[in-house]
């Protein structure tokens, strides 16, 4: 009889199931390796959507598109089909249009990164001076004098930019691609910190690919 009832209770789930509904795993982002889920090589609009779900709210043009998942604190900037910029929200925000508002990020960081981290703990991390922390002052200054050491060694250093309330930690990464081809250049991306300064906690992430 028990038997029976679950039966008929797993063919009644069945009828009533929407067809089709996928429910998208929680994410798992590698920073230093800038994957989304396993994910490389700056995958396309689909590529996402197979791994994320549908989104909240798309926008934009033909050349650039935002994917905005409110429920996982996630948006997803695409420029002509690739993306290019993926923004990890560790506390809740609201649209300033008031259309959704993105939850803290329900997935996975590297290094156990969560809405507890401080700024100093990123530092640590990656290796960040204290003593190349800027302010609103002087960042033009600073980034020019950035600016010609890439131009003379051809590399970046973490850097640490603070303007009022708000303080960036960059990272930048560089991987060389897997079957390297001519000509081509090595896959680069940066990873953004953005932090309180009055509290030390890390708030936000932005991870931008370049070619």
């Amino acid at each position: 009889m028990a038997n029976n009832l679950i039966t008929c209770f797993i063919a009644f789930a069945s009828l009533i199931a929407p067809v089709g509904l996928v429910v998208a795993a929680s994410p798992v982002i590698d920073l230093d390796e800038g994957t989304v889920s396993g994910a490389r090589l700056q995958p396309s609009i689909d590529a996402i959507t197979d791994i994320l779900g549908r989104p909240t709210l798309v926008a934009g043009s033909a050349q650039t598109k935002q994917l905005v998942y409110a429920d996982k604190g996630l948006e997803v900037e695409f420029r002509d089909g690739q993306m290019v910029k993926l923004t990890v929200h560790l506390i809740e925000k609201p649209d300033i249009l008031k259309r959704y508002v993105l939850r803290p990020f329900s997935g996975e960081l590297s290094h156990g990164i969560t809405a507890d981290t401080k700024a100093k703990e990123i530092m640590r991390r990656y290796r960040v001076s204290a003593e190349a922390a800027t302010d609103s002052a002087n960042i033009v200054e600073q980034a020019r004098k950035e600016a010609a050491e890439i131009m003379q060694t051809g590399k970046r250093k973490p850097s640490i930019k603070m303007a009022g309330p708000i303080g960036i930690i960059t990272v930048p990464f560089r991987r060389e691609r897997s079957f390297p081809v001519v000509g081509e250049p090595a896959l680069t991306h940066d990873v953004l910190f953005t932090f309180e300064t009055t509290t030390g906690f890390v708030k936000e992430i932005d991870i931008l690919w370049h070619l």
